[in-house]
């Protein structure tokens, strides 16, 4: 007769659980996956930390092993995310390759590029989502006519265009 031992369930650690990496704290997330065959090890898209997927067979005490293991690997990663552009009055943004100043002109009616600025018009809490959306703009007139003459080019007809701030890219 054969007798199997119940499946302890491991518990998870809370969610603030964090590694020291050089001299920054980098938080980890643990994902259990019963389907997950291995550990794996991402960076998160803001680069603020790590998660972790963990089979269900492996404990956490494994798992946080395996982070700081590879903890010269998250520290280059992290290293390699540029910091977010805020879009706020003086910044400064590259726009085709050229260098331009974010310019809040609450008497403007639209957003506008002259002379190395972004003129944004508008209430001062709208500035980031009008730049925003003025980059989008920007991006699809600039990639339509590309897109179409490489199409043309292919004597291929271009799908839809979509622009999307990704988090993962």
């Amino acid at each position: 007769m054969i007798f199997f031992a119940p499946r302890r369930r491991i518990m998870m650690p809370p969610e603030d659980l964090s590694v020291t990496i050089g001299d920054r704290e980098v938080p980890v997330t643990l994902r259990r996956n019963a389907q997950a065959k291995r550990l794996i090890l991402r960076i998160d898209p803001d680069g603020k930390g790590v998660t972790v997927t963990v089979p269900s067979v492996v404990r956490v005490d494994d798992a946080i092993t395996f982070v700081r293991g590879r903890s010269g690997w998250i520290a280059d990663r992290l290293d390699t995310i540029p910091a977010p552009i805020a879009f706020t009055d003086g910044t400064e943004v590259p726009v085709l390759g050229v260098t331009h100043r974010v310019h809040h002109d609450p008497n403007a009616r639209a957003v506008s590029r002259r002379d190395g600025e972004i003129v944004v018009g508008g209430r001062t809490e709208h500035v980031p989502r009008r730049v925003r959306d003025w980059f989008r703009r920007e991006a699809r007139r600039e990639i339509a006519p590309r897109v179409a003459a490489k199409a043309a080019k292919l004597g291929r007809k271009p799908g839809r265009i979509t622009i999307r701030d990704t988090r993962s890219r």
